[in-house]
């Protein structure tokens, strides 16, 4: 699931976007691995966004132009999803940034700007024998600095350890597709 959406900004050059709706999901699934999150209830105004770090005035995000506050609750949630998400030395300054420039928008803002900024490739294959198109098929990708968090479970339904000491410190990387270009 989406906990975080990057879009272009006219400040810092990019930044995370989350929601409510996203918020709450986010404790939902925290609350099946017994992870606590805390409060996770916030809301932003129309045209509003409450951001993790200092950032104040209007600032645009994507095509849209919003106010923005900083929020303490907004910059623990950034904070608590850095350090469980975010842990390799590697990652050390997209952590630093995140904490920073992790920014609570409207659902409906989350919306606008994940659809903007997701690349939609529809493809086809063609039959080498015939030269006829067969089987399209819609690929979506999502921005390289997409936070995402999922539950790992057994077949039984046992939540895992936390993935992070499963790794030993070191980083996963999940899809791409190296046929269209897309892969290491």
């Amino acid at each position: 699931r989406v906990v975080a959406f990057p879009v272009p900004s006219t400040r810092h050059t990019f930044a995370w976007l989350t929601s409510p709706l996203v918020l709450a999901r986010l404790g939902r699934t925290a609350a099946i691995t017994g992870f606590e999150f805390g409060d996770l209830h916030f809301q932003a105004n129309e045209g509003q966004a409450l951001a993790a770090g200092p950032w104040q005035g209007k600032v645009a995000l994507g095509e849209q132009i919003v106010g923005t506050e900083q929020s303490a609750g907004v910059a623990a949630v950034a904070g608590l999803l850095a350090s469980r998400g975010l842990k390799p030395d590697a990652l050390r300054w997209v952590a630093s940034k995140f904490r920073r420039d992790l920014l609570l928008v409207e659902d409906g803002q989350l919306t606008e700007a994940s659809q903007s900024y997701v690349e939609i490739l529809h493809r086809i294959q063609i039959k080498e024998d015939t030269k006829n198109v067969s089987n399209p098929w819609v690929e979506e990708f999502l921005p390289a600095e997409t936070l995402l968090v999922a539950p790992l479970t057994e077949l039984g339904g046992r939540v895992l350890p936390d993935i992070g000491d499963l790794l030993d410190g070191g980083a996963i990387r999940i899809g791409g597709d190296e046929t269209v270009g897309k892969g290491l």
